[in-house]
């Protein structure tokens, strides 16, 4: 339940000047009504009055007053707990005259419709619904601790809200899946779960509130923001690691800033901007979620040219750009020829290098810029599409291997001072992980066999870093490739000392083989298409051959 301070913060907001004083009891005496005692609420008839029809938001939930005759009824949503309480404070109204005949019928229909009214508010969904959907929270005042749930920063909201709306409807045509949206304006026959806003003192503390409720909406998205003391508006929004789509679970998980705050002296125009901008972010995303990157590009290429108004610096434009290089890059795995995967590189490049001319030290666009020349590197070692390698491809890659190496190190060191606690405490190291595995196998390409082994150590060493964090996180896509990693490096390295250290070989081999069994494990519990058909299908076709030369060194 939510507590009575925290409620007469928020009513004293909501209540005219004159009857603020009052605020204090009147939220003791809702707290003792929702816990089954019959106050007698005369004397706070005018702030009842005053009140009726209103919603008031708090950190933790929502209250809705009653209106015209039913102005002592009162609904509390508690955001912890998704629950929702009716509450009637007792007034006393003029005796009843006695009613005609047909009057009577009335009255006796009235609460019938009534109570089925209150059945729908009560019943209706608490949850959204297993489409890809987007919350929009109302922004919150934050002038220093704890933010406050403010009219402005609801009305602010509410603007984004509809602007999302009909983005959705103006598109339709062309993009026939839908985003489900939700938000505290919507009537409670359409949803009974409030939003309400994101508080918490630290960045940590509004990420994990974010988090909480994305769970407890069952949302895939949450949109939320704050008005600072000098009337700037902020913007962020939060996407769950695993959403609730038939598609693998998307690597975009976590939290984002949508460009720098927003000044008072235009904020409608850039408000709708962003929001407009925010539409072909989310709207990309639900293709990505669903493995369709080649629609997932589509529709960012699609958008970019609606949104000439979009300012090139401080207004995010950086996401687009990322967004898209990523698409880009996971589109280039599915290429069946090489000019198409060149193409779709050469793209992925070109826009991570676009994100990272407009803020430097973006550790996902590092990540994804890394990603592309390491997917490069592999390539020129004669992974499909491309063909076999030779002297000259083989060199090329050893300079796009240290081109992902590079890169990946940029991003654990920037993410170092990043409240992007996820990438910096799990994907970036773990990137390196992989860019060191890749530089083990050219240097076997090149003969170079201690250059190698010491290579797959360094993988080894790095991603074990970054399990504890994932594991924390529970990205299960993640934890199957550092699996795959770890286990590929050791298997690697016992092949380089099966010659002439056979039990060191069998020690090795055996960690290989608990690494590739964690990952079969992760997979085969899946359903993440990709986890479990490919990384899946990587960690049992290693471990068989881990099995034979198993064999071979302890028979």
């Amino acid at each position: 339940m939510i507590a009575p301070e925290e409620i007469e913060r928020s009513l004293r907001e909501a209540l005219p000047a004159q009857l603020q004083p009052r605020a204090g009891e009147l939220a003791r005496l809702i707290v003792a009504a929702a816990a089954g005692e019959s106050p007698d609420a005369d004397a706070f008839k005018p702030a009842l009055e005053a009140l009726a029809g209103r919603e008031v938001h708090t950190a933790h939930g929502l209250i809705r007053f009653g209106d015209g005759n039913q102005i002592g009824d009162v609904q509390i949503g508690d955001v912890a707990g998704g629950d929702i309480v009716r509450v009637s404070l007792t007034i006393n109204q003029p005796a009843p005259r006695t009613l005609p005949r047909y009057l009577v019928v009335a009255a006796l229909i009235v609460p019938l419709l009534a109570a089925a009214a209150a059945f729908v508010v009560l019943h209706g969904p608490s949850t959204m619904p297993n489409t890809f959907s987007v919350a929009v929270a109302n922004l919150a005042l934050d002038a220093g601790g704890d933010p406050q749930g403010v009219a402005a920063g609801r009305a602010l909201s509410e603007q984004i809200f509809l602007t999302l709306k009909n983005e959705e409807q103006a598109y339709s045509a062309q993009w026939a899946e839908s985003i489900t949206v939700w938000h505290d304006s919507m009537p409670w026959w359409e949803k009974s779960a409030p939003i309400g806003f994101v508080g918490g003192a630290t960045q940590q503390e509004r990420e994990d509130t974010a988090r909480a409720l994305l769970e407890r909406l069952n949302a895939d998205v949450l949109i939320y923001g704050y008005i600072d003391a000098a009337e700037r508006v902020s913007l962020h929004f939060f996407v769950a690691p695993d959403l609730k789509t038939e598609g693998p679970p998307t690597t975009i998980a976590g939290d984002f800033t949508l460009g720098n705050p927003i000044a008072p002296s235009d904020p409608e125009f850039t408000l709708a901007t962003r929001a407009g901008a925010l539409f072909w972010l989310l709207k990309s995303l639900q293709y990505d979620s669903l493995g369709r990157s080649e629609q997932a590009l589509a529709v960012l290429q699609f958008g970019a040219e609606r949104l000439l108004n979009w300012s090139e610096r401080g207004e995010g434009k950086e996401l687009l750009y990322f967004f898209t290089a990523q698409a880009a890059a996971f589109a280039a795995t599915d290429a069946t020829t090489t000019d198409d995967f060149d193409a779709r590189l050469n793209l992925a490049q070109q826009q991570a290098q676009l994100a990272l001319d407009r803020r430097p030290d973006f550790v996902r666009a590092l990540v994804v810029r890394g990603a592309v020349a390491h997917q490069r590197a592999q390539c020129l070692l004669g992974a499909p599409p491309c063909p076999p390698p030779d002297e000259t491809t083989r060199t090329a890659a050893a300079a796009a291997a240290d081109q992902a190496l590079a890169d990946y190190e940029a991003a654990v060191v920037a993410a170092a001072t990043s409240h992007d606690t996820f990438w910096a405490t799990s994907v970036a190291p773990m990137a390196v992980g992989s860019a060191w595995l890749l530089r083990g196998e050219v240097s076997l390409q090149q003969s170079d066999r201690a250059g190698a082994d010491t290579a797959y150590a360094e993988a080894v060493e790095w991603v074990r870093s970054g399990l504890a964090a994932a594991e924390s996180a529970g990205d299960q896509r993640v934890l199957g490739q550092a699996q795959l990693v770890i286990g590929t490096a050791l298997w690697r390295r016992a092949w380089l000392a099966s010659a002439d250290q056979p039990g060191r070989a069998a020690e090795l081999l055996n960690e290989a083989r608990a690494a590739f069994a964690a990952c079969n494990t992760i997979a085969d519990a899946s359903n993440d298409q990709l986890l479990r058909d490919r990384i899946g299908a990587d960690c049992r076709s290693f471990d068989s051959q881990a099995a034979i030369l198993l064999e071979e060194v302890a028979p």
